[in-house]
């Protein structure tokens, strides 16, 4: 097979224009009694930064099932990876499930009935500092661990 039959099926398969600038490469590794190969299609588009995708296949080898399948796994994973709803709806999942959980044992903090419209907001509020601590709460100590740190060895 031809480079240029590869680069006409991910065009088509993948529904690029024609200025859209495609790379192919292949990269083998050895191990001790075999060859690993692996093929890395790079796309470059005119407003993002590339997409590298890698089919562990000999780019001889690569059939138009494969790229199809490639984008298909690209597709999925795309999804999986949206930058802003993505920990949006994890945060607000955690904060319903530890909210939950605390309100299932709270009492309102001044009257001392469970059920209390008090009690339920305060629970609402202590799930959510748990629901954000559980999500950057690692991000949030090291940003105070390194600005103690910085205030110390200025001294």
């Amino acid at each position: 097979m031809h480079k240029k039959q590869y680069l006409k099926w991910i065009k088509e398969i993948f529904e690029l224009s024609e200025e859209i600038k495609i790379d192919i490469g292949e990269t083998q590794d050895q191990h001790k009694d075999h060859i690993h190969y692996q093929t890395t299609i790079t796309i470059q588009n005119l407003e993002d930064n590339p997409e590298s995708y890698i089919i562990k296949k000999p780019f001889q080898e690569i059939e138009k099932k494969d790229i199809k399948l490639l984008k298909r796994t690209a597709n999925v994973e795309k999804r999986k990876l949206h930058p802003i709803f993505g920990p949006v709806f994890r945060f607000i999942a955690w904060w319903f499930a530890f909210t939950g959980l605390y309100s299932m044992f709270a009492v309102c903090p001044f009257c001392g009935n469970a059920g209390c419209v008090v009690g339920v907001g305060s629970a609402g509020i202590v799930g959510g500092f748990l629901a954000l601590m559980l999500q950057y709460g690692k991000t949030a100590v090291s940003f105070i661990k390194n600005g103690m740190l910085k205030i110390l060895s200025a001294q």
